[in-house]
């Protein structure tokens, strides 16, 4: 983001965090600005970043410090639903 369209007064960085949400829709999770990878030893990237949400017309703003891990799913929506469900419900 160019350092003239927001109240920082600084350029900063920003990364748009997505997930698959069918075999041809996207659905958007959060926006980061300022982010950092953080070593991971596990599969995936650890993004940290700041999460800002305005209310009140804009007149108030709410800082998230927020750490995602992000990882690769491969297979269909399906395959993706069944290997979650299965991670939090072990005993099926």
């Amino acid at each position: 983001m160019d350092r003239d369209t927001n109240h920082f007064k600084r350029n900063i960085l920003k990364v748009e965090l997505w997930a698959a949400f069918g075999v041809s829709h996207m659905r958007g999770l959060a926006t980061l600005i300022d982010p950092v990878l953080l070593p991971n030893k596990s599969e995936g990237l650890l993004i940290a970043g700041t999460e800002i949400h305005c209310t009140d017309g804009g007149r108030k703003i709410w800082e998230h410090r927020q750490v995602w891990l992000c990882q690769p799913a491969a297979g269909t929506e399906a395959d993706w639903a069944r290997a979650t469900y299965h991670r939090t419900h072990p005993e099926t």
